[in-house]
């Protein structure tokens, strides 16, 4: 393929970027609703959504660290490779982007085999060891069990539409994703209101939502219509490992959702039990809506960036870069003044009955988080960026700082002083710092780059 017939390279910036980040977006946040799906069904259809719906919300949010965490390897495989690969095919080294790609799904593959079978056998161990209570074991037990054969699934799914963008497929990824989307909504329907399956339902449907669009992305890399396909030579382990820390912030912004939930359910049980932790699902499904939405600009900005790196076209960069910022500024200043006006509303849609307690919590958390909306967009922009220029330490601090070791902080050390009020507050604090050291180190990095092109 070569490169310079690439719409990315040569095409109009405006409209490439607007037809990558549309379809990125809605990718994205069609492949990853499958738990606010989920929650929705649970929280209004099991028990008419009355105590058993809370139990039940409670126990995906629970659970939500293990998908977390796993998710999060099959990120880090596969932009970190999806990165090298793009540059590979913008210098026309087509081979090694075959040999990148097909390194990338077989250890994908390994991964998410191992950690099903792990989950499977230490299923009560594991939803002990993530906060589970008596009360909520068996949902969250049930969930695992069901879900976790399946999970192969989703994260080669992830690889695949990652690479289908890099092909220069963005229609294909997106349409794929958004046939899982509504299957899981039709399947959770079908298992939960119709089957009256309960939780068990809501694990199986999301679990088999994937299944038929990862088989036809198979088959598309194994066509003659894909130029990425698959080859009987892996690469050198010394070139996986250098695409693997390429994505490792992508790991840490994606697994410290799972630890940050974590954390975060832990508290919650302390403060406010099932209750609170019910309440603080609805947050953070509100939350990881936005932050899905940043992270499809940022993928998108991913395969623009690093295809026009390998070209060597740095104006097409500056204005995708551009692009990006302005339009993550925009979604942030959106989502906090949704908050303000409909924020009853989008609790409501999981919660009926105001008077319930994970009501009453969800409004007092609601009214200091909704600050977070405009700060979180931001950094995972930039974190993005620093990704496909190939600054993989630098993308690793904003994540780390933003991702984990800030909100894990504020959490810890702000109800020491604050109460319950701190836990509330933390995650403002935390993504406003995160905001700061991103924009920090981005006009650092541009300054140190201009002082190198000067002295050449």
């Amino acid at each position: 393929m070569d490169s310079s017939n690439l719409e990315v390279v040569s095409g109009n910036t405006l409209k490439v970027f607007i037809k990558y980040v549309t379809l990125n977006v809605f990718s994205l946040l069609a492949v990853t609703s499958s738990g606010f799906i989920d929650a929705y069904f649970v929280s209004n259809f099991i028990d008419a959504g009355g105590n058993e719906g809370q139990l039940g919300l409670a126990s995906i949010n629970i659970f939500m660290p293990v998908f977390a965490i796993i998710h999060a390897f099959s990120i880090m495989l596969t932009i970190g490779s999806a990165v090298r690969a793009g540059k590979y095919i913008g210098e026309d080294r087509n081979y090694e982007a075959n040999q990148t790609f097909t390194s990338s799904v077989v250890l994908i593959s390994v991964l998410m085999v191992f950690f099903s079978i792990f989950s499977v056998v230490f299923d009560e161990e594991v939803a002990r060891f993530l906060g589970s209570s008596d009360k909520l074991l068996p949902y969250v037990t049930t969930y695992l069990n069901t879900f976790m054969p399946f999970i192969i699934s989703p994260a080669l799914n992830f690889a695949f539409t990652a690479y289908a963008r890099v092909d220069g497929r963005p229609f294909l990824a997106v349409a794929t994703m958004i046939v899982s989307f509504f299957i899981n909504i039709i399947l959770n329907y079908l298992f939960i209101i119709t089957l009256d399956m309960g939780i068990k339902g809501a694990a199986l449907a999301t679990g088999l939502s994937t299944v038929p669009s990862t088989i036809f992305l198979l088959f598309y890399f194994i066509s003659k219509y894909s130029s990425i396909s698959f080859v009987s030579k892996f690469e050198s382990a010394k070139r996986l490992g250098r695409s693997t820390y390429n994505g490792f912030s992508e790991f840490i912004s994606g697994s410290s959702v799972g630890l940050v939930v974590f954390i975060f359910n832990l508290i919650m049980m302390k403060y406010a039990k099932e209750a609170g932790v019910s309440a603080f699902t609805i947050i953070h499904y509100l939350l990881w809506g936005t932050s899905m939405i940043a992270y499809g600009i940022g993928d998108a900005l991913v395969p623009l960036v690093s295809i026009n790196l390998g070209a060597r076209r740095f104006k097409r960069i500056k204005k995708f870069l551009t692009y990006a910022i302005v339009l993550s500024i925009a979604v942030s200043v959106l989502t906090f003044l949704s908050t303000i006006f409909f924020g009853e509303d989008m609790i409501i849609i999981f919660l009926k009955d105001r008077s319930s307690d994970a009501f009453i919590v969800s409004m007092e958390f609601m009214k200091y988080v909704r600050w977070s909306f405009l700060f979180i967009a931001p950094a995972i922009i930039l974190s993005a960026y620093f990704t496909a220029m190939q600054k993989p330490t630098l993308s690793l601090i904003v994540a780390s700082a933003r991702g984990v070791v800030l909100p894990v902080f504020f959490v810890l050390v702000l109800p020491l002083f604050l109460g319950e009020t701190g836990v509330y507050v933390s995650l403002t604090v935390s993504n406003i710092l995160a905001t700061m050291i991103a924009v920090y180190l981005f006009y650092l990095n541009k300054k140190y780059s201009s002082k190198v092109k000067s002295n050449d």
